[in-house]
């Protein structure tokens, strides 16, 4: 079984640090460029199944990728969007990261009022991922989606202890355009950004 986890490109958002969660997110220019370089990086991998966030910013993602791969089965999938921040979507991250130091929850605990926890996120992708792993046995699978949900099932192939550790989940965080591959539970590349240079 090969798998293969691409965060989707950039957004304006991205650019201006502002918080997407649930909401929108459509690919810049740059976002584009790189999602076409993901596409030429991977256009001789034999992709059978492709799970998508259903977010804009990873569907325009997976449209371009898949481009080289017109026979792909595509799953949208809301179990792969990113963690929702609640009332603090589309606002800035400074404002975000202020309202959890004010809260005096931990932010993994912290729901953003109306948004989910890191653990509810979490559940949510790798319950999702462990259904579509015992589905699709043998087969390419690439994963379309953003960074939370990818670290999430990261530190679950490496078999990493402190996915609870913020600090450690930071060292895993891929950025826009990054690749990691991983067949029969080696990993083969690990957030890869030399096609986007």
């Amino acid at each position: 079984m090969r798998l293969i986890f691409v965060r989707h490109g950039c957004t304006s958002e991205n650019d201006n640090k502002i918080i997407m969660g649930h909401k929108g997110g459509s690919l810049n220019a740059l976002g584009k460029k790189q999602a076409l370089n993901v596409a030429l990086f991977l256009r001789e991998e034999k992709i059978d199944v492709a799970d998508v966030s259903v977010s804009n910013r990873t569907k325009e993602t997976a449209e371009i990728i898949l481009g080289f791969h017109p026979q792909t089965k595509v799953v949208y999938t809301k179990e792969l969007i990113d963690r929702g921040y609640g009332k603090y979507e589309m606002k800035p991250v400074s404002e975000l990261r202020k309202a959890a130091e004010e809260s005096r929850v931990r932010f993994d605990n912290f729901d953003f009022n109306g948004g989910e926890t890191y653990s509810q996120m979490s559940k949510r992708v790798v319950e999702y991922f462990n259904q579509i792993i015992k589905k699709n046995n043998n087969k390419t699978i690439l994963f379309v989606t953003h960074s939370d949900p990818i670290v999430t099932i990261l530190f679950k192939l490496l078999k990493r202890k402190k996915e609870g550790d913020f600090s450690e989940r930071l060292k895993l965080l891929p950025k826009n355009g990054f690749i990691s591959i991983f067949e029969n539970g080696k990993c083969i590349l690990l957030n890869h950004d030399k096609h986007l240079k």
